[in-house]
């Protein structure tokens, strides 16, 4: 299956970050005897946690911010051995697809296109906020839906289809472009 990995570690740490401030501020209004073995413990343990989940959270946010930039938020579509899906129940399956190839973005984004045999009839299928979007990309790459691969996939186009090739059992092969 080729998605977009999610990032659930952005959640934990931003989670870890929140119940270490709350028991910090706990630990800080009762103002425990720092003499007695459970307030220093408390402190020795919440300080370094707190400090490291302060930077995690830093981290996400900047990360967050990044996927946002790029214009992704998760995973819209995925491919697997029934054929392409896309988030909110759209599918394609393998018997309807004409071609898969792939495509370089002006940005220089790997994008991976899936051009179904009727494109038309697949566009007036999916959800009427998406049509506009398919229709240009349709224009655009010559095909109305695209996983941009270039999110976890960091080399070429030649080792993606080779890749591809080899993971589908010679099923699906590529036709490299752009």
């Amino acid at each position: 299956m080729f998605a977009a990995p999610r990032k659930a570690w952005r959640r934990i740490v931003v989670a870890l970050f929140g119940v270490c401030s709350v028991l910090f501020i706990v630990l800080l209004a009762t103002s425990p005897d720092l003499d007695s073995g459970l307030g220093l413990a408390l402190v020795i343990v919440l300080t370094p946690l707190w400090s490291i989940s302060l930077f995690g959270t830093l981290l996400a946010f900047l990360s967050w911010f990044v996927q946002f930039r790029r214009g992704g938020t998760g995973s819209v579509a995925w491919m697997d051995a029934e054929g392409v899906h896309v988030k909110g129940g759209q599918s394609v399956a393998w018997p309807e697809v004409e071609s898969v190839f792939t495509r370089r973005a002006e940005s220089g984004e790997l994008l991976l296109c899936v051009r179904p045999a009727e494109a038309a009839a697949f566009i007036a299928r999916a959800p009427s906020e998406r049509q506009d979007g398919m229709r240009s990309n349709l224009e655009t790459y010559e095909a109305p839906l695209f996983i941009n691969v270039s999110v976890f996939w960091q080399g070429t186009a030649d080792e993606l289809a080779s890749a591809i090739t080899r993971l589908t059992a010679g099923r699906l092969s590529l036709a490299a472009g752009g």
